[in-house]
């Protein structure tokens, strides 16, 4: 893999993967270079529907990356998960519709 940009992002891929996805969902599973009509997103198989994206960047593009998840999602819950490469801002970011985010904690609710 010769582009640095496309290491970072599937390094990144990987530690959701394995750091934040498997715990929620154990069946999780990375797909790679799905492009066009077809991309699912990073993570669509063992995620219960939703549409799970990871982004890496120096510069943030919310706007613009929540466009195409919508877009990708169609009525599926869908997030996604974000870190600065530079490291500036601590850890790592989730971003959501608000309805999910609703939706999850009337269900946590729920089991207290």
């Amino acid at each position: 893999m010769a582009n640095p940009s496309k290491k970072k992002g599937t390094e990144y891929e990987v530690f959701v993967l394995e750091k934040i996805l498997r715990p929620i969902w154990p069946e999780a599973v990375r797909v790679s270079n799905t492009l066009g009509r077809n991309d699912q997103g990073d993570f669509f198989s063992g995620t219960n529907s939703w549409l799970v994206e990871a982004k890496k960047w120096d510069a943030w593009a919310l706007p613009a990356w929540i466009r195409v998840v919508r877009k990708k999602a169609g009525d599926r819950p869908w997030c996604i998960i974000t870190a600065q490469d530079r490291r500036s801002l601590p850890g790592d970011y989730v971003v959501m519709p608000a309805w999910v985010f609703q939706d999850l904690m009337l269900r946590a609710k729920r089991v207290e």
